[in-house]
Protein backbone atom coordinates (compact mmCIF):
# COMPACT_ATOMS: atom_id res chain seq x y z
CA UNK A 1 0.00 0.00 0.00
CA UNK A 2 1.28 3.56 -0.30
CA UNK A 3 0.58 6.66 1.30
CA UNK A 4 -2.93 7.37 3.09
CA UNK A 5 -5.79 8.42 0.37
CA UNK A 6 -7.89 11.03 0.38
CA UNK A 7 -11.95 10.77 -1.15
CA UNK A 8 -11.23 10.14 -5.14
CA UNK A 9 -13.42 11.77 -7.45
CA UNK A 10 -16.93 9.67 -7.64
CA UNK A 11 -16.74 6.89 -10.15
CA UNK A 12 -20.17 7.40 -12.70
CA UNK A 13 -21.16 4.40 -14.81
CA UNK A 14 -24.09 4.57 -16.99
CA UNK A 15 -25.94 2.72 -19.52
CA UNK A 16 -25.20 -1.40 -20.09
CA UNK A 17 -22.23 -2.35 -17.74
CA UNK A 18 -20.87 -5.21 -19.67
CA UNK A 19 -17.73 -7.42 -19.39
CA UNK A 20 -15.28 -5.01 -21.44
CA UNK A 21 -16.82 -1.82 -18.86
CA UNK A 22 -16.04 -4.56 -16.19
CA UNK A 23 -12.36 -5.19 -17.13
CA UNK A 24 -11.63 -1.14 -16.73
CA UNK A 25 -13.69 -0.65 -13.89
CA UNK A 26 -11.86 -3.48 -11.99
CA UNK A 27 -8.58 -1.40 -12.96
CA UNK A 28 -9.70 2.00 -11.91
CA UNK A 29 -10.55 0.57 -8.63
CA UNK A 30 -7.62 -1.47 -8.27
CA UNK A 31 -5.67 2.01 -8.44
CA UNK A 32 -7.65 3.57 -5.87
CA UNK A 33 -7.70 0.60 -3.11
CA UNK A 34 -3.91 0.21 -3.28
CA UNK A 35 -3.44 3.13 -0.95
CA UNK A 36 -4.23 3.38 3.02
CA UNK A 37 -7.69 4.17 3.98
CA UNK A 38 -9.24 4.35 0.68
CA UNK A 39 -12.79 6.01 0.07
CA UNK A 40 -14.34 5.90 -3.00
CA UNK A 41 -17.75 6.59 -4.54
CA UNK A 42 -19.37 4.69 -7.47
CA UNK A 43 -22.36 6.17 -8.99
CA UNK A 44 -25.11 3.50 -10.69
CA UNK A 45 -28.35 6.08 -10.89
CA UNK A 46 -27.31 5.88 -14.90
CA UNK A 47 -27.07 2.50 -15.08
CA UNK A 48 -29.52 0.28 -16.94
CA UNK A 49 -27.85 -3.40 -16.75
CA UNK A 50 -25.43 -4.48 -14.23
CA UNK A 51 -22.85 -7.74 -15.56
CA UNK A 52 -22.18 -10.04 -13.31
CA UNK A 53 -18.46 -9.52 -13.79
CA UNK A 54 -19.25 -5.53 -12.90
CA UNK A 55 -20.79 -7.02 -9.86
CA UNK A 56 -17.60 -9.03 -8.86
CA UNK A 57 -15.58 -5.84 -9.08
CA UNK A 58 -17.86 -3.72 -6.55
CA UNK A 59 -17.33 -6.96 -3.98
CA UNK A 60 -13.88 -7.09 -4.19
CA UNK A 61 -13.59 -3.26 -4.33
CA UNK A 62 -15.83 -3.36 -0.70
CA UNK A 63 -13.51 -6.20 0.42
CA UNK A 64 -9.96 -3.97 -0.41
CA UNK A 65 -11.33 -0.95 0.94
CA UNK A 66 -12.94 -2.66 4.34
CA UNK A 67 -9.31 -4.35 4.56
CA UNK A 68 -7.71 -1.09 3.83
CA UNK A 69 -9.67 0.90 6.73
CA UNK A 70 -11.29 2.90 3.90
CA UNK A 71 -14.61 3.39 2.48
CA UNK A 72 -16.91 2.64 -0.04
CA UNK A 73 -20.30 4.00 -1.23
CA UNK A 74 -22.21 3.27 -4.13
CA UNK A 75 -25.20 5.37 -4.95
CA UNK A 76 -28.05 3.23 -7.04
CA UNK A 77 -31.99 4.13 -6.85
CA UNK A 78 -34.42 1.52 -6.98
CA UNK A 79 -34.67 -0.67 -9.49
CA UNK A 80 -32.91 -4.15 -11.04
CA UNK A 81 -29.24 -2.67 -10.61
CA UNK A 82 -30.23 -2.23 -6.73
CA UNK A 83 -31.45 -5.79 -6.32
CA UNK A 84 -28.46 -7.37 -7.83
CA UNK A 85 -26.62 -5.41 -5.33
CA UNK A 86 -28.42 -6.26 -2.36
CA UNK A 87 -28.87 -10.02 -3.79
CA UNK A 88 -24.68 -9.75 -3.78
CA UNK A 89 -24.57 -8.50 -0.33
CA UNK A 90 -23.64 -4.95 -1.05
CA UNK A 91 -26.66 -4.02 0.44
CA UNK A 92 -24.85 -2.23 3.39
CA UNK A 93 -22.60 -0.61 0.81
CA UNK A 94 -25.87 1.36 -0.67
CA UNK A 95 -26.76 4.81 -0.42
Amino acid sequence: MTATGTASPPIRLHGSVGVPESLDLRIRLSQLTAVLRPHISIDLTQVSQLHLAAVNCLVVAAVETTAAAGSLSIVATPGPVHDLLELAGLGGWIR
